[in-house]
């Protein structure tokens, strides 16, 4: 190993297991000593599913990705239905012809599992040295300065950069801030669901049947409310993941901020009395369901301070209408490890202060714009937002968010001021394709 090879070799710290942080994992082993900090013991598993765009799917491919694995399918139909059980939308869609990338359709667990695969595994197709998992290990205090975190038993570790992929409620994040970012209900709320195919098939129903026909999300779409359907696997077993989307002034219980509080089936099935028999059927099949109030906070403008950086939700938690929480967390973990690897002078602070920077100037467009496209789907756009100023032609947005190669290609677009204003974003692939696919409502009204 040469002098430059030993000096950019960095003892990174990274808080919180989830996607944000397994993704930083699995990214920064290649060339530096990773150790992942999650407050969980992991004998608790959210059970949901989760989208993956072709922006997402392409790096974690590169990563080494194994998707007979993960047994994800690749999104094929968009179905959208009106209150009144109107067809009125149908997209065959093949996102692998269009941005030659899989838009998949994720089991969370699957994709959680797969990405500490990534991250910790000692498989030698894997580059670098595994990162190490601290399990119930909980991290109460942050020195940013000095690198160092404090454990809830007391104990301390120091690295020459502090990552946090700690949520919506970071405790980095209010290192970073200076005081906590405060997300406010947004107004709505949403129960979650995973039906098995064969309670499904127990209806004999042929429009019920459709959901479950190719790998497809379908939707039913209410005035203020509304049902989105879509394809997943886990362990072998297919399922239909359901969201279901309410205003809070029309539930009949209360929700609460929690992704694992449980819901009322009888006051799911109250809330979408008026909706068409197929998704009521749909929705009727359930044993149980989630709910959670969904919750929005404005961009932040701060994303690393000293040598704490936050990504995913800590830096940019979004509503779930765009399903590209987790893509964005993944090109934030990518463009992360593409810094370290071009940046010297490490791990001097003044060093990785600049390196934050840089990382905070190329992620901080993209992901603001999704984050506000992600919230207008439902509140509309702020006036003078980026996601405003973006357009709202949905077939620019499309390719705006899935014509994207990871961070080197996309600085040097910054560099050429191409930073994906309506017109400034070249298509990597055929506006012929795109046509013959019409994908022109892919992204819009879709959740994770």
């Amino acid at each position: 190993m040469t002098t430059n090879e030993q000096r950019k070799k960095l003892r990174i710290i990274i808080v919180g297991a989830g996607i944000a942080g397994l993704a930083a994992a699995r990214a920064l082993r290649e060339d530096h000593e990773v150790h992942i900090f999650e407050s969980s013991s992991f004998k608790t598993e959210i059970g949901a599913a989760i989208h993956t765009g072709p922006n997402a799917t392409r790096i974690l491919l590169k990563w080494g990705m194994d998707l007979e694995r993960l047994e994800s399918p690749n999104c094929r139909n968009i179905y959208e239905y009106n209150i009144s059980g109107k067809l009125v939308m149908h997209r065959p869609l093949n996102t692998v012809d269009i941005f030659g990338a899989p838009w998949l359709l994720n089991h969370r667990i699957s994709l959680h599992k797969e990405l500490q695969y990534l991250a910790t595994s000692d498989d030698p197709a894997l580059p670098g040295e595994p990162a190490k998992l601290h399990l119930a290990s909980k991290v109460v205090d942050v020195d940013g300065e000095a690198g160092t975190i404090t454990l809830a038993d007391g104990s301390t570790f120091q690295g020459d950069i502090i990552v946090g992929g700690d949520g919506i409620k970071s405790l980095l994040q209010k290192y970073v801030l200076g005081r906590p970012a405060n997300a406010q209900p947004s107004g709505h709320s949403a129960y979650r669901l995973l039906i098995p195919f064969e309670k499904l098939r127990e209806l004999n129903d042929e429009e019920v049947n459709k959901s479950m026909a190719a790998p497809s999300l379908t939707m039913f779409v209410g005035q203020d409310r509304r049902v989105v359907c879509y394809t997943c696997k886990y362990d072998g077993r297919d399922l239909l993941n359901v969201v279901a989307m309410v205003p809070d002034e029309g539930l009949f219980e209360n929700s609460t901020e929690s992704w694992s509080a449980q819901g009322s089936l009888s006051d799911l099935a109250a809330s979408f009395a008026e909706f068409p028999p197929t998704a009521k059927k749909i929705l009727g099949q359930a044993t149980e369901c989630g709910l959670y109030q969904l919750r929005d906070q404005d961009p932040l403008e701060l994303w690393h301070r000293n040598r704490v950086l936050i990504i995913g939700d800590a830096a940019h938690p979004m509503l779930p209408h765009l399903g590209q929480g987790g893509s964005q967390a993944i090109e934030d973990a990518e463009a992360l490890a593409y810094v370290l690897k071009t940046t010297e002078g490490l791990p001097q602070l003044e060093n990785v202060k600049g390196a934050l920077e840089r990382l905070q100037t190329l992620r901080h467009y993209r992901a603001t714009v999704s984050q506000e496209r992600s919230r207008s789907q439902a509140l509309g756009p702020r006036p003078g937002s980026q996601e405003e100023m973006l357009g709202k032609n949905t077939f620019e947005f499309t390719r705006f968010l899935y014509d994207y190669f990871g961070a080197e290609d996309w600085e040097k677009r910054v560099k050429e001021g191409r930073t994906g204003k309506q017109d400034d974003v070249p298509m990597k692939v055929s506006q012929q394709h795109a046509a013959a696919a019409d994908v022109k409502a892919t992204p819009a009204s879709v959740s994770a």
